[in-house]
C-alpha cells in the first residue's frame, strides 16, 4: 500500500510566525527537553535504552518540526506527529495496563496534554500557538515522568522495602 502525505497541509503554523520563534525560548526549549528528560532518566530511574533513545529522537524531530520548519510545509511534520502520537498512545495504554493509582494520574495528566496539542493546532497567532504548544510539551513531559517514576517505585523499589527485615 503507498500512502501520499500532501506535504503542503502538514502543518497548521503560518510562514510567517517562524519570524516570532526564538531559539532561547520555553517554546523551543520544551521540544529539547525531551531529550533531557531522556538522560535524567536514564541516570537517576534507570530507564532502559529504548525509552532514551525514544525521547532522543522526540527531542530531535520535535524541535526540527516546531522550530527549524515552522510554518513550512515539511514531512518533519508527520514524522514528528507520528512519533509522539505512538510514544503517547504506548504510555497511555500502558498506564492503563499497569493500573496504578500512579499511572492513571499520569494518563490524566497526558489528556490534558492532548488538549492543549489540539489547542495549539487551532492557534490564531504565535503566541497563541506558543503557549499551547509549550503546554502541550511541559505537560506531557510531566506525564511521561510521573508514570516512569511510578514504574520505578512498583518495579524496583517496592520489592525491595519487602525484603527488609521487619
Amino acid at each position: 500500500m503507498i500512502f501520499f502525505i500532501d506535504k503542503s497541509k502538514a502543518t497548521s503554523a503560518k510562514a510567517e510566525w517562524k519570524g516570532e520563534a526564538r531559539l532561547c525560548s520555553l517554546y523551543t526549549f520544551s521540544s529539547i527537553n525531551y531529550g533531557i528528560l531522556g538522560i535524567l532518566c536514564i541516570i537517576f530511574i534507570k530507564s532502559n535504552s529504548i525509552q532514551f533513545f525514544t525521547l532522543i529522537i522526540i527531542s530531535l524531530t520535535s524541535y526540527i518540526s516546531d522550530y527549524h520548519y515552522l510554518g513550512e510545509p515539511t514531512y518533519w511534520r508527520a514524522i514528528d506527529t507520528v512519533i509522539a502520537a505512538g510514544f503517547t498512545s504506548y504510555y497511555m495504554i500502558m498506564s492503563i495496563i499497569l493500573h496504578t493509582f500512579v499511572s492513571i494520574f499520569a494518563l490524566f495528566i497526558c489528556a490534558t496534554a492532548i488538549y492543549g496539542f489540539q489547542k495549539s493546532i487551532n492557534s490564531k497567532s504565535f503566541s497563541e500557538r506558543c503557549f499551547w504548544h509549550t503546554y502541550w510539551h511541559f505537560v506531557s513531559q510531566l506525564a511521561l515522568t510521573i508514570y516512569l517514576l511510578g514504574d520505578h517505585v512498583t518495579i524496583y523499589l517496592l520489592p525491595m522495602l519487602k525484603e527488609l527485615p521487619e
